[in-house]
């Protein structure tokens, strides 16, 4: 699990008292720095990953007349790259997993 703000990782890491079953990793999906130091993390906690879910997401509050260009640099930072990069980055950590079969053995 990642997030921006340390004291909010952290409480919800609590809230789901998982105990070791949870790696809290404070990230920003737009920076590659932190998406590396994240998948070393990850690495070296358990080694793999069963499964990628990415939920990054960025808004800004304000009016069309208002909303610059570093605005919406930002949020595609976070919205587009950020996942696409989470996703690219964490590819080498999924776990290989053989195809089950659905039809009875013959």
């Amino acid at each position: 699990m990642t997030g921006r703000d340390e004291d909010r990782l952290h409480c919800a890491a609590t809230e789901l008292d998982a105990g070791p079953r949870v790696l809290a990793v404070r990230a920003d999906a737009a920076n590659l720095d932190d998406l590396d130091a994240l998948m070393r993390s990850i690495s070296t906690w358990r080694g793999h990953l069963d499964a990628i879910f990415t939920n990054a997401d960025t808004a800004i509050f304000t009016t069309i007349t208002e909303l610059t260009e570093a605005d919406e640099d930002r949020s595609f930072d976070v919205n587009f790259k950020g996942v696409f990069f989470t996703v690219q980055k964490a590819l080498p950590l999924l776990k290989e997993r053989r195809p089950r079969r659905f039809l009875p053995n013959r």
